[in-house]
């Protein structure tokens, strides 16, 4: 769950950025998202297999689980409009 907290925080850090910069970043932040979609995508794996578990309290999973996913919604749907627009 924390993973997941600190993609959707550096993404609106990323985006706060990229406002201030006029959307001139270098590659390097580049790489940072296409690096934190990949973790977004491991933090989504991890949710899922601590919802299997038994014997676990299922409100941290669920909301690891929604934490990530929006982590990849808000990564992968930048680099959608990207490509599309």
């Amino acid at each position: 769950m924390i993973l997941a907290i600190l993609l959707v925080a550096g993404y609106i850090g990323v985006i706060g950025l990229s406002f201030k910069s006029g959307g001139a970043l270098s590659a390097y932040f580049g790489t940072v998202g296409v690096s934190a979609l990949i973790l977004a995508v491991a933090a989504f794996v991890m949710a899922i297999q601590s919802l299997l578990e038994e014997d676990s309290f299922k409100s941290f999973p669920r909301a690891a689980l929604g934490l990530s996913v929006l982590a990849i919604i808000c990564w992968g749907g930048t680099y959608v409009i990207g490509f599309l627009g």
